[in-house]
């Protein structure tokens, strides 16, 4: 058997957050500018890693938490690059 576990992100993704928050036009501006700099730092560290996402819309950035964190999903056409 073979078994997959994840983080449970209580907040849905960064679509159903957008979504919500629509109706309003009430989106904070300290919490876009989390998310903008917490997905960088995502970013960069995968980047580090010689990974290249492939696939980052909404839909695959979770969040999580009283605060809102962001983190970055489905990895499933991700590509490593050759440290050459």
């Amino acid at each position: 058997m073979l078994y997959l576990v994840m983080e449970y992100c209580d907040r849905g993704d960064m679509c159903g957050y957008i979504k919500r928050m629509s109706s309003s036009m009430d989106i904070p501006e300290f919490r876009v500018w989390k998310f903008f700099v917490q997905m960088l730092v995502a970013l960069n560290y995968i980047h580090k890693k010689n990974i290249i996402h492939g696939d980052l819309k909404p839909q695959n950035i979770l969040l999580s938490g009283k605060d809102y964190d962001v983190k970055l999903a489905d990895f499933g056409i991700s590509q490593v690059l050759s440290e050459n």
